[in-house]
């Protein structure tokens, strides 16, 4: 365990507390996705314009920069839930990997690396709370979250078969386990299908808890409302 990255995370759990009963919350929503959207433009539009490809958003939480900061700025309520989540993930994912091996990270990253990606996760983290916290989302809604992710994957096989990312460290290929260079349905063993269907019942589980905090947060809102009347 990394005590910095304890003293961290909770640190962060305490400011979602307190920024959830703020009342301009939707006001630090829009500053948040503001600037993620900003920066990331412009960091992906120089990596463009030094035909850097290997640059290209692949990771999850990369492209939950983009998706997460449009459907705050541009009121893409339709992509509420997924922004919401895939948020959710990425943010939470990263502080508690960060709580667990933050020294490695810093090491292996370097500080000012690692400090850049720990603010960029905790936005993810801090605006997903934000947006559960004033948007009812029906549980229902999962089945377009797999869609989406299903969406993903597909599109994380597609730039690999045409490009070369064999010398980045990227999480998502790691998390699957695929060598994409050469892969072939004799190399996919039921060892590995066991353990993809591992990670889905993960993912579901996380899904489950997303929407269980959705729930309760709403069900203490209303029943702040009621008090008040």
């Amino acid at each position: 365990m990394y005590l910095l990255g304890i003293i961290y995370i909770a640190v962060m759990l305490l400011f979602a507390k307190i920024i959830l009963k703020y009342k301009y919350k939707k006001y630090i929503l829009n500053l948040l996705a503001l600037f993620l959207l900003s920066y990331k433009v412009i960091e992906y539009t120089i990596y463009g314009l030094n035909l850097e490809i290997t640059k290209v958003p692949l990771e999850f939480s990369t492209v939950s920069y983009f998706i997460f900061s449009s459907a705050v700025l541009f009121k893409m309520r339709g992509l509420y839930s997924i922004a919401a989540f895939i948020a959710f993930i990425s943010g939470i994912g990263y502080l508690l990997a960060f709580s667990i091996v933050g020294d490695i990270f810093i090491a292996e990253q370097g500080l000012n690396t690692t400090l850049i990606a720990l603010v960029n996760h905790s936005i993810l983290f801090l605006g997903s709370m934000i947006v559960i916290s004033q948007h009812k989302l029906d549980k229902s809604e999962s089945k377009h979250i797999i869609k989406f992710t299903v969406i993903y994957l597909i599109y994380v096989i597609v730039l690999n078969l045409f490009f070369d990312f064999s010398k980045e460290r990227i999480f998502i290929q790691m998390l699957l386990g695929i060598d994409f260079s050469s892969i072939s349905v004799e190399s996919i063993s039921y060892l590995y299908l066991l353990y993809f269907l591992v990670l889905v019942i993960m993912y579901q589980f996380v899904m489950n808890i997303f929407f269980f905090i959705n729930k309760q947060i709403m069900m203490k809102g209303e029943e702040s409302y009621e008090h008040s009347i």
